[in-house]
Order: structure tokens, then sequence, then C-alpha cells
């Protein structure tokens, strides 16, 4: 698990600290935590090994038609570096934020920064004075 959050992370103290490792590690070997929050070019711990990593990513990012943000480190080693710039091109609402000095994990990493984008996303997608009173919205 060291290993893994070594290349999650680029500060070093996540994976430096022994409560954090020993923890992620208790989490990750739940059943479905892996597949379900883990970084897909990494391999659970406890899985078998699989041979259809690299597939290339056909998803129709143009047909996105919601407000979407992508977050990323600048620092991150898992992805090529711009992909989060790229895909928020294709997006026809798509933006992007990019921490530097920050690895695969941004809210974690930069978590302060990386609620404030997000809260400014949605007051920028969803102004507050657009939004329906719920007690005057009619069931």
């Amino acid at each position: 698990m060291r290993k893994v959050l070594d290349v999650l992370f680029y500060d070093k103290r996540w994976p430096e600290d022994d409560e954090y490792v020993a923890r992620r590690h208790a989490m990750s070997v739940l059943p479905g935590a892996w597949e379900c929050s883990a970084a897909a070019r990494l391999r659970s711990p406890v899985a078998p090994e699989r041979s259809d990593y690299g597939v290339p990513d056909t998803t129709p990012w143009e047909q996105v038609a919601c407000p979407t943000l992508f977050m990323c480190g600048g620092m991150d080693v898992l992805k090529e570096p711009g992909f989060a710039a790229e895909l928020a091109a294709r997006v026809p609402s798509g933006s992007h934020v990019e921490y530097p000095d920050c690895g695969h994990a941004p809210n974690i990493e930069r978590a302060r920064q990386f609620n404030d984008d997000v809260l400014e996303f949605f007051s920028r997608c969803y102004p507050p004075e657009q939004i329906p009173d719920p007690a005057t919205v009619a069931s």
C-alpha cells in the first residue's frame, strides 16, 4: 500500500504516515472498495493479475450535456500531462483546475482549495439566486 500511495501523492507525508497507510490498506481490501474508488492503473493488493490495462478511452466527451469540472494534480504520474485541459476542451461546458505540486489526489493533498473550487464551480453553474426556494415550489 505504501508503494501505491507513493505513486498517488506528490506530497510524501501521506505515504510516510504509517497510520494513514494502515487505514488506506484496511479500506482497500473491503469487498468492492478497490474497484469503486482506486486509480484504474493500480492493482488491488488482493486481486489477481489482469491484462486489460491500456485500453484507449472511447468516451464521447463531446456529448456530455452538463457543466463538467475536471480536477487534476500537476504532478500526477498516473495521467498524461494536460489530460484534464484536453478533456475540458472536448466537453461543451467543460472547465478544469490543475493543482501544481500535487499528485493524483488533489481532493486530499489540497483539500481546502479543492473544496473551494468545487463550491465556486457550483455557484457559477447554479447561481444561488436562480435556485428555487423549496418552500415555494409546488409538489
